[in-house]
């Protein structure tokens, strides 16, 4: 636990998650400078190449551009659908009615096929093997 006093002996923290309690913050404001620095960030560019492993992802973007937006309203939910879909088919799915099968449909097949996904899978444990820290 990054702050146990905030978690008293009563409290249980599965139940507060299962009761969507808030939790704590638990983010440091320590600075960089404040605990002698931290190696630099280094930002890589992962390639990813086009093929079939795109194709879910295409027409999951293509099936959520494809809508009508006529009126401002419309025109901010697109954009929320499409930003989503770009994160990922679970991530469209999650604000999709219930009966949309027109989004629905694409966003789950793009669950199924997500190649950013196979490109962790391959690379993870070569990051636990060299010892890097990773953020993804």
């Amino acid at each position: 636990m990054l702050r146990p006093d905030e978690f008293p002996e009563d409290s249980d923290f599965d139940v507060r998650l299962a009761d969507r309690t808030p939790l704590p913050p638990c983010t440091s404001a320590t600075r960089r400078d404040e605990i002698g620095g931290l190696p630099p960030r280094e930002g890589v560019c992962v390639p990813l190449e086009a093929g079939p492993a795109w194709s879910a992802q295409a027409r999951m973007e293509r099936a959520v551009r494809s809508g009508r937006a006529g009126n401002a309203l419309e025109r901010k939910n697109m954009l929320r659908r499409i930003r989503h879909a770009l994160a990922s088919g679970a991530a469209l799915e999650k604000i999709c009615a219930a009966n949309d099968e027109e989004l629905l449909a694409p966003a789950r097949a793009a669950q199924r096929s997500d190649p950013r996904l196979d490109w962790l899978v391959e690379m993870a444990p070569r990051w636990r093997t060299n010892g890097d820290k990773t953020l993804v």
